[in-house]
């Protein structure tokens, strides 16, 4: 899209997204919208506004229960808007929402209280709201702290994952997450910007399908970060420390969900690239391997195709498939899966547990009692393999835990 008119490059300002390119935003007198738009706010300042209104600095507590209240309207019928925010849902965990709009500006902010987290989004473009995005990463940092709906057996938190990058129809966007319990100081922040314009990152436009070094410069880059912190957690895992680790668990879904979104645009488009080496190829399944259930399922044809032509290792197939079927609470097929009870590490049920060995060599896989010393060099803990244990009771002893 090209830039137009007085556009000055990477000025947080006010724009509009026309046919013609972008153009700096419609002149207007802040007396006209006065508290719509007359407001100039950051992320920080919000935070302290929310500060406030959880400790009733603003209003008392009857008053501020009364905004955060949904009401019938006269005929009846139940509306979900207080006195100033929308009351939702995300996964069926109660929020409290609201964003704003003005000519060359558009925000979100959803709070969470049963968690205290808190998540502001804001776009200097109006041509797109940051609303979706928003509740998407507030949703993203409930399934990092394992959170589900009363009485539920698994967290509902469907994040979508959109053919093209979420973040590049953004000229500048900002983020800021709270919550009190990432950090022992109970105050964790983070702050993710993304400009669009006037900056070379694979946000600010697609990676042309052709641009067969740009691509394996991006590959190279993600596998590097996937591995870092996936090791960094490793390293951390032994000395217990909750509040360390979930905060490196934010980390790592954060970076997952960029990763993601990159490799969604790429497949989508332009489909499985040629000419990758096997380590390029790996970082691709790596990618949607560590992604939710509904991502797996929509790239999973795509790595049987791969993995038939040779391109993708049978292994890393294996490990997928298996991973779905864990996602789903049922048995494994390849004994590629774990899941932790405290210290102990332990493989997820498997199916046909006596032919296991030759399923796992027509896949490329190392003999298991191999694979578990591997887990217990990795994970520095013991690993236990009940074959006798159900996908029922393994699904019951996860979730017994939380």
């Amino acid at each position: 899209m090209p830039l137009t008119g007085l556009f000055i490059l990477n000025r947080a300002y006010g724009y509009h997204k026309k046919i013609s390119g972008y153009v700096n935003k419609t002149a207007i007198s802040f007396s006209v919208p006065f508290a719509s738009g007359a407001l100039m706010s950051t992320t920080g300042d919000m935070l302290k506004w929310q500060n406030a209104l959880n400790q009733n600095l603003l209003i008392n507590v009857q008053e501020t229960q009364k905004a955060f209240s949904t009401y019938k309207l006269n005929g009846g019928e139940s509306f979900g808007y207080g006195y100033g925010w929308h009351i939702r849902n995300i996964g069926k965990i109660p929020s409290r929402e609201h964003g704003g709009s003005i000519f060359g500006f558009n925000t979100m902010a959803v709070y969470i209280p049963s968690e205290d987290i808190y998540l502001i989004g804001m776009s200097n473009c109006d041509c797109n709201s940051p609303t979706k995005v928003t509740a998407e990463i507030a949703a993203l940092a409930l399934r990092q702290l394992g959170k589900k709906a009363p009485g539920a057996q698994e967290p509902d938190l469907t994040l979508s994952y959109p053919p093209t990058l979420i973040l590049r129809q953004y000229i500048s966007t900002q983020f800021k997450i709270q919550h009190s319990n990432f950090t022992m100081k109970k105050t964790f922040s983070i702050c993710l910007f993304f400009v669009t314009i006037g900056l070379h990152s694979t946000y600010a436009q697609e990676m042309p399908c052709t641009d067969s070094v740009a691509l394996k410069d991006k590959l190279k880059s993600i596998m590097d970060n996937d591995q870092q912190i996936r090791a960094k957690i490793r390293q951390e895992m032994p000395s217990q420390n909750a509040a360390k680790l979930k905060e490196m668990a934010l980390e790592m879904q954060l970076s997952d969900k960029q990763n993601q979104l990159f490799v969604a645009s790429l497949l989508d488009r332009c489909g499985w690239p040629n000419g990758l080496n096997s380590m390029e190829n790996h970082t691709l399944f790596l990618v949607i391997d560590h992604a939710d259930t509904a991502f797996m399922r929509k790239y999973l044809p795509l790595l049987v195709e791969q993995a038939q032509l040779g391109n993708v290792a049978k292994s890393d197939l294996a490990t997928l498939q298996d991973r779905i079927q864990l996602r789903s609470g049922k048995k494994q097929l390849y004994g590629t899966q774990t899941f932790r009870i405290g210290s102990i590490v332990n493989i997820w049920p498997v199916e046909d547990a006596g032919g296991l060995e030759v399923r796992r060599r027509s896949m490329g896989l190392p003999p298991m009692v191999d694979y578990i010393t591997t887990l217990e060099s990795n994970y520095k803990s013991k690993v236990v393999w009940d074959k006798e244990l159900s996908a029922e009771q393994a699904n019951e002893k996860m979730y017994k835990k939380n």
